[in-house]
């Protein structure tokens, strides 16, 4: 069922429906570059609702109109504007983080390491509602005073990845809206901890603002691609609920030839 697609023939999307005793399973598969996570979770509660007996509305705004807009935006104050944020962000970075080589010199004998913390989801809310913070601001600003401490640097450039959903137009549309953000963050000693999470929110609130200016732009301007990139995921989906019905959610994995 997995195969690659075509992006010059497509379609760039496939379906098949198997049964096993009294099991029903959608097979479902989608090129990137038309999907997201996010109108994965619209794409399957649509079809609950019309398993239902429900009606799902007609997009409104699509792919294509969005597509439109970004040509029209590029014409506009917000994005020169968007422009100028960035240039003047930038011009301080000499190039994007990255962890340098291990001490021996030779990466290849290097170790990837993973560790993982379990910490309670209620403690973490409590703490940033009592500091009129977000969890994803609190462990973005973690997870870059930590990195600052591996690259022996105070200024930053990461990537933030974003739902590319800001506008409520498009809050159901199916497309391909997520995109990679360019963050750039500085450490100043001198500051309070909650004055340094505040100047981080507040870059990762102007990134998001300023997301009609393309990633690639930046790259072709500057040569400057980040190797980091920051994701806060609360968890993995893998059921979505739509009232009291509940459809399972799977993967399936292939190996690249």
């Amino acid at each position: 069922f997995i195969k690659p697609f075509s992006l010059f023939e497509g379609p760039l999307f496939r379906f098949a429906i198997y049964k096993n005793g009294d099991d029903i399973f959608l097979l479902c598969d989608f090129h990137h570059i038309i999907f997201d996570g996010s109108s994965l979770n619209i794409f399957i509660n649509d079809i609950v609702t019309l398993y239902k007996g429900g009606v799902v509305n007609e997009e409104l705004y699509t792919g294509f109109d969005l597509s439109l807009e970004e040509l029209e935006i590029e014409d506009s104050d917000l994005y020169r504007e968007a422009e100028n944020y960035f240039q003047e962000k930038i011009r301080y970075i000499d190039s994007a983080t990255s962890l340098p080589t291990d001490i021996n010199g030779n990466e290849d004998e290097g170790y990837l390491r993973e560790s993982s913390v379990y910490l309670d989801k209620s403690e973490i809310e409590l703490f940033c509602k009592d500091n009129g913070i977000t969890p994803n601001n609190l462990f973005l600003s973690a997870t870059a005073f930590t990195l600052s401490k591996f690259i022996f640097s105070k200024n930053l450039l990461i990537s933030n990845i974003s739902n590319g959903r800001s506008n409520n137009h498009y809050q159901n549309t199916l497309a391909m809206l997520a995109r990679a953000l360019p963050l750039v963050l500085n450490i100043n000693s001198n500051e309070s901890v909650k004055d340094y999470i505040d100047n981080v929110q507040e870059s990762l609130l102007h990134s998001i603002g300023y997301e009609c200016y393309p990633f690639i732009k930046i790259f072709d301007k500057y040569g400057i691609s980040p190797e980091f990139s920051y994701a806060y995921q609360v968890g993995v989906v893998d059921t979505i609920k739509n009232n009291d019905y509940m459809v399972k959610l799977e993967s399936l994995t292939t190996e690249s030839p």
